[in-house]
């Protein structure tokens, strides 16, 4: 494989990259969106600026649809399971104030706001339910299914910062060791002695060293995201 005509059309792989300046522009930032309902979506944050606690997780119900409109009283800190895609209530602990919010979901509007979890649940138990597990920014893929969409994003995303932050600046560090190397090897081959062939492995080790945690990089995150 010759290495000159990949580094010279890398450039155009990197100007060309899909969503390359979202990447870049907020790589700190980590966001999935989860079937909830058949009234809401969940968008997942984390650290984001949609989160008004301290944790920096936070669960907002969303409705599906273009822009994806987010609902100013629905952050939480943790979200009900829904017990039935039909039923239209959910209670949770609301991000920033940790008021308990039962909240309906057709008519947009907060049934109960208290910091007492008891009268909370109280209200949530006098509408004929039992009392829900909860999800919150940690466990939310044990109990809601990520979106195709959310999937792909997210992979993107995570590939993107591994090439854009790890493989490539290495790369180009690396890079000087290659071609040292390739020449050493050449002088061997010439005759011209074997101390150029202990220096085509040593200026080799660098490279072997790349590859070594690039590929073991990408198998962290690859099991990360799984």
């Amino acid at each position: 494989m010759k290495i000159r005509p990949l580094i010279a059309i890398l450039p155009l792989l990197i100007s060309l990259s899909p969503a390359c300046a979202l990447a870049l522009a907020g790589f700190a930032e980590q966001t999935s969106v989860f079937h909830y309902n058949d009234y809401r979506q969940v968008l997942r944050g984390h650290p984001s600026d949609l989160c008004h606690g301290e944790t920096k997780w936070c669960l907002v119900l969303q409705k599906p649809g273009k822009g994806y409109r987010r609902e100013e009283n629905a952050h939480f800190e943790e979200l009900s399971v829904p017990l039935d895609r039909r039923i239209p209530y959910v209670i949770g602990r609301r991000s920033g104030d940790n008021y308990w919010i039962l909240y309906d979901l057709t008519q947009e509007k907060v049934l109960v706001a208290d910091l007492n979890y008891d009268n909370a649940i109280y209200a949530w138990r006098a509408l004929g339910f039992e009392e829900p597990r909860y999800a919150n920014g940690r466990n939310t893929g044990e109990f809601l299914i990520e979106t195709k969409e959310s999937v792909f994003s997210r992979w993107s995303m995570q590939l993107q910062m591994w090439f854009f932050f790890g493989v490539f600046p290495i790369f180009i560090i690396v890079l000087p060791f290659w071609f040292a190397s390739r020449h050493s090897k050449r002088k061997y081959r010439r005759g011209d002695g074997r101390i150029y062939r202990i220096f085509s492995l040593l200026l080799f080790l660098p490279v072997l060293a790349f590859f070594c945690i690039a590929g073991y990089s990408l198998f962290q995150l690859v099991k990360d995201n799984w």
